[in-house]
């Protein structure tokens, strides 16, 4: 789960609001520290992708879903790991933190 969460957190330091993030918007890829959607778009583009705005290029390898599509994949194994357990509400707490927390790519 902690993944989903650092993609998630990936995700919204590309497309989220500064207001909201407190954090400039695109940093870490203007940085180019490494999280799962730069190595995405680095896997499509190669040296193509330091070229021009790693933004844009970020943009254009469709990597942006690609991320999401990551994340929810990994929230469904959490869920269907979960679901072995008895209901309670530890377990309650815990699939409305995983519900809350990553979004779905459409």
């Amino acid at each position: 789960m902690g993944l989903a969460f650092q993609i998630q957190d990936d995700i919204l330091n590309f497309e989220g609001t500064q207001d909201k993030f407190e954090k400039t918007i695109g940093s870490d890829a203007q940085k180019r520290k490494p999280n799962y959607m730069l190595v995405c778009a680095y896997k499509k583009l190669r040296e193509d992708f330091f070229e021009g705005n790693i933004l844009d290029n970020i943009a254009s390898a469709g990597t942006i879903e690609e991320t999401k599509k990551k994340a929810l994949g990994l929230v469904t194994q959490v869920k269907q790991t979960l679901s072995i357990f008895l209901k309670n509400a530890f377990k309650q707490k815990l699939s409305v933190l995983i519900d809350g927390r990553v979004k779905s790519p459409v």
